[in-house]
């Protein structure tokens, strides 16, 4: 696991701890809080849960799930408030911090430029070495 990666799972448990915190929306002059909906709860609960049972590395196809859920739970609580706040947000950085966890965690551990970038070490034949101890026209420079 890179350092990034443990980085955005460290953000994911603060943004999924805020979601369950703070106030969703607004209805009117009515606040709604996370917690009276048993999906905008349950998500980032089941987020806190797993990242603690892999301890904070999430198998690719997991966190891929994950985010189509968080995905769709945010876009369901849209109905429930006229006005977003906080909690919704932070809902919303959830999700989007799993999408990109499992966008890194499927990304080869070398890029393959850092290949292509490394030095070629040069074998050297007995007939190069005799072609640099000559000029041009083949006698000894010395």
């Amino acid at each position: 696991m890179s350092r990034l990666e443990r980085i955005l799972a460290i953000v994911t448990i603060f943004c999924a701890v805020l979601a369950i915190l703070l106030p969703s929306g607004t209805h009117g002059e009515t606040t709604i809080m996370s917690w009276t909906g048993v999906l905008s709860i349950g998500y980032p609960v089941l987020v806190l849960l797993l990242l603690a049972l892999f301890t904070l590395k999430l198998p690719p196809v997991a966190s891929g799930v994950l985010a189509l859920v968080g995905g769709t739970i945010v876009l369901f609580e849209l109905t429930q408030f006229d006005r977003a706040s906080w909690g919704y947000w932070s809902l919303l950085a959830t999700a989007f911090n799993l999408r990109t966890l499992a966008r890194l965690s499927q990304a080869p551990t070398r890029p393959p430029l850092a290949r292509a970038a490394r030095p070629r070490r040069r074998r050297s034949s007995g007939r190069l070495a005799a072609r640099s101890a000559t000029g041009p026209c083949g006698r000894s420079c010395r």
